[in-house]
């Protein structure tokens, strides 16, 4: 029995979205620099307090781009939840104004799907806890057509694994600390996973 799977996005694998990450970061290095002010000049043969170089180093930290990392994606299994159920987060602390993109990866898997009903997992992030979100939505569905299968007895018969990967953008107004979340909403489906899951978060000025 052959078993397809549905899905609405493109995967990325997760040296693509390291390659994606850096080339972001090498265009976006080039173009602050370009650009930054430093507060302070210094002449040949002049004399250059600690302060002031402090100033000036601070001044490119503060349009560099920064690369965060989250704590992981839960990978308990969950099963039906009519609202938001977060399975991860991330804080960034940014400097100042400008733009995080988040990014998610890993791997779905549906342990258990019944002929005859339609799967259906979304995802997405979001500034709360408690509410799904609209940014960088993403779906997996399993039509009611497929065959069904179980992982759990009394005869299991194999589960259906998806790849993750998903992106989405917030921008920021000043300087502070921002918490983002991963949240699920599965309808109609069996005990489902989200494996070997990890979330990062770029800030970029602007």
């Amino acid at each position: 029995m052959k078993i397809k799977y549905y899905m609405q996005k493109k995967r990325f694998s997760t040296w693509q979205v390291a390659v994606l990450i850096a080339f972001a970061l090498i265009g976006v290095s080039v173009m602050a620099y370009a650009a930054v002010y430093l507060p302070y000049q210094f002449n040949p043969g002049g004399t250059a307090r600690s302060s002031e170089v402090n100033a000036n180093f601070k001044a490119l930290g503060d349009v560099m781009p920064q690369i965060t990392q989250g704590d992981g994606i839960t990978n308990s299994p969950f099963a039906y939840s009519p609202g938001a159920l977060t399975r991860g987060q991330i804080t960034v602390t940014a400097p100042g104004r400008g733009v995080i993109t988040l990014f998610a990866s890993g791997s779905v898997g549906f342990y258990s799907h019944t002929e005859g009903t339609l799967s259906w997992l979304h995802l997405a992030f979001s500034k709360t806890a408690t509410s799904f979100g609209t940014v960088g939505i993403t779906e997996f569905r399993l039509p009611a057509s497929l065959p069904s299968f179980s992982m759990g007895p009394p005869a299991g018969n194999g589960c259906m694994v998806l790849p993750l990967s998903m992106v989405g953008t917030y921008g920021v107004p000043s300087a502070g600390t921002y918490t983002y979340y991963l949240n699920a909403w599965l309808e109609e489906a069996g005990p489902t996973a989200i494996v070997s899951g990890n979330l990062w978060a770029l800030y970029t000025p602007s």
